[in-house]
């Protein structure tokens, strides 16, 4: 909602808790609200508040049994405010994960883009709280399906800090019983590996041979020759190439990357541009 006057409407009215005509009980705790808002916003409650549909229509009560009361405040806070109050001064992965998993079983999009950008912003606080992220990342494996960004999001958290976390009991302990943790830690562990391991060869200065029409990345301009280490011809030029195989010389280990099918070329015939070293390991083949 964009309106400025509207959003002030809406806040003086969640404010001043009047005309109510709809109570939400969770977990012993009650919360009165107003129809007209909260089931523009959700298709969950527009069906529940029907009336001569369920029983909830009928009595104007409707009971959320085994969510968070927090959670379900942050929700229905969001409705009226277009967010959720929280301490800033402490990483709220807990609510936020929670209030995230309320937004999909309650079909509220905003309110999960919402969670999942709160979510991130705290996510350089970790090392100082290793048990309350351990805490969040056991729930959200407890409670959301395997495919849920949250899990993604929490798991990349988890990698940034990696070292860290495995000196700690707590999150070592969580990761030991939720098995199902250990193994996206290591696919998102070993992606970024990956990844790094493209990135620098994408990094290196590139070339083409203008003779034999092979592309190379080379790691330095200073080399001690610029030749083709293919066809050992001068007759380079700079470019942007992308690059399929990677090779590494076996008498100085220098790689290079190569941007053709030529994985199948003898090693001992391909000069290294590094050490004028003749003999590579055989090829691995780059996964674009």
């Amino acid at each position: 909602m964009n309106n400025p006057q509207c959003k002030e409407w809406l806040a003086r009215l969640y404010r001043s808790g009047q005309y109510t005509d709809l109570t939400i009980i969770c977990d012993g705790h009650t919360f009165n609200v107003h129809k007209s808002v909260i089931c523009m916003q959700s298709s969950f409650f527009e069906k529940a508040c029907k009336k001569n549909a369920f029983m909830e229509g009928e009595t104007g009560v409707v009971d959320l049994p085994g969510d968070d009361p927090a959670a379900v405040k942050a929700m229905l806070e969001s409705f009226y405010l277009s967010s959720y109050s929280y301490d800033p001064k402490h990483p709220q992965w807990s609510l936020h994960t929670k209030v995230a998993a309320l937004a999909d079983k309650y079909d509220i999009k905003p309110l999960r883009s919402l969670a999942q950008e709160l979510l991130g912003k705290a996510k350089h606080e970790v090392p100082k709280h290793e048990v309350e992220f351990a805490t969040a990342i056991q729930w959200t494996y407890e409670n959301t399906a395997s495919d849920d960004q949250i899990r993604r999001t929490l798991v990349q958290m988890a990698v940034d800090h990696l070292n860290h976390l495995l000196k700690n009991e707590s999150f070592s302990n969580i990761v030991a019983q939720v098995p199902e943790l250990g193994r996206d830690i290591l696919v998102e562990n070993q992606e970024r590996t990956d990844m790094t391991r493209k990135m620098a060869l994408i990094s290196k200065y590139t070339y083409k041979c203008i003779h034999c029409d092979s592309g190379w990345a080379l790691l330095h301009v200073e080399d001690r020759t610029q030749n083709c280490p293919r066809c050992d011809t001068s007759q380079l030029a700079q470019w942007d190439w992308m690059f399929i195989y990677q090779w590494d010389c076996s008498i100085c280990g220098y790689i290079i990357g190569s941007s053709n099918d030529n994985e199948t070329v003898a090693g001992d015939e391909w000069i290294c541009p590094r050490c004028g070293g003749q003999g590579f390991k055989c090829s691995n083949k780059l996964i674009y």
